[in-house]
């Protein structure tokens, strides 16, 4: 129980592994931030504004913070909001502001979590390395749970590891022939990236940088594999299979 104690993960630390703003879907992903910015204006108390200056801030988000999560963000502003940061909370919010009060929460996060990294480090220099059938229990575990949470939120974090090891077990070809199976992977594939094209395509940037990141995700969709295309399979099919069960 010491020992459980010892490593239990702190609060900054599970919110840094729950889903990533890249791997939501684009219709997802416009939704979940837009309702973050409309949280955060109420929040600063911020009644009046520019409009266009908040749809940037919406854009910037996306484009910018694609690597950490709705939560995180969530928790920076409630922080800054009480003070806690070098900046003190003021009435404005715009892509200045944010990226003013990201800052400070990473290095407030680096800086909390510190001892709980340090400990962890250690505990893996000293652990025994887990066998196949350990690390097959540890997934099993890890699936139920992603199967609970997704009937709940229609999430699933880290689909793709999720995906590979289900897929390597031939739990998600079920009945089909390895051909059949094959053949419904490509599909989607194919039908995910001419989506992806098609979205990106018909998006309106509203800077010059973000028209430049449209144009740069696109030409990485038309390759031959796109690894933005193929991530987004997965996750679409482990749905699929959860959906199922």
């Amino acid at each position: 129980m010491e020992e459980l104690i010892l490593y239990a993960k702190p609060e900054l630390v599970l919110i840094s592994e729950k889903k990533k703003l890249r791997d939501y879907q684009e219709t997802d992903l416009n939704i979940k931030v837009v309702k973050l910015v409309y949280e955060l204006l109420l929040l600063l108390g911020v009644k009046d504004g520019s409009t266009d200056q908040h749809n940037a801030l919406k854009n910037h988000i996306c484009s910018a913070y694609r690597h950490i999560t709705i939560e995180q963000m969530e928790k920076a502003f409630e922080l800054f909001v009480k003070g806690e940061f070098k900046t003190k909370p003021f009435q404005q919010l715009n892509a200045v502001v944010f990226g003013q009060v990201m800052n400070e929460y990473f290095e407030y996060e680096k800086d909390q979590t510190k001892i709980y990294r340090q400990k962890i480090q250690e505990f893996k220099q000293k652990a025994t390395p887990m066998n196949e059938q350990e690390k097959n229990e540890l997934m099993e575990i890890a699936i139920k749970k992603a199967i609970k949470h997704y009937k709940k939120t229609g999430e699933i974090e880290m689909a793709a590891s999720k995906y590979d090891w289900l897929d390597s077990k031939g739990m998600l070809q079920g009945d089909q022939t390895n051909e059949e199976w094959n053949n419904i992977k490509k599909e989607k594939y194919q039908s995910v990236k001419n989506r992806l094209i098609a979205t990106y395509s018909s998006a309106k940037a509203s800077s010059v940088d973000q028209k430049t990141e449209f144009k740069n995700i696109i030409k990485e969709l038309q390759e031959t594999k796109s690894g933005k295309a193929i991530a987004q399979s997965k996750t679409e099919l482990l749905e699929n299979y959860f959906n199922s069960l």
